[in-house]
């Protein structure tokens, strides 16, 4: 298990946000296209076509050449950036 950490310091920079600061700035939500959801429908279809268990799937295994970037930038957001993404579609609703 991790272990809490105590700050020393003040939060600063992207990660010091507030709910205010939030409501009034949509660049943290990230919009899906009809594309991006497609394109992980379909990744979704090779693995089960291959029958691979979840804990099996790699990176080969579920290609993702435009949303691969965009997820990403996600990942530098989670690190670097808030600390937190809001990922949202209307094209339809992801499969489960």
């Amino acid at each position: 298990m991790n272990e809490a950490m105590v700050l020393d310091e003040p939060v600063e920079g992207p990660a010091a946000w507030r709910g205010p600061g939030l409501r009034d700035d949509g660049s943290w939500l990230h919009h899906l296209s009809e594309a991006h959801v497609d394109e992980i429908e379909a990744a979704l279809a090779v693995v089960r076509d291959r029958g691979l268990a979840v804990l099996d799937v790699g990176r080969d295994d579920f290609p993702l050449p435009t949303l691969s970037p965009v997820i990403q930038g996600w990942v530098d957001e989670l690190d670097a950036g808030r600390g937190f993404v809001w990922v949202i579609t209307k094209a339809k609703v992801l499969p489960r």
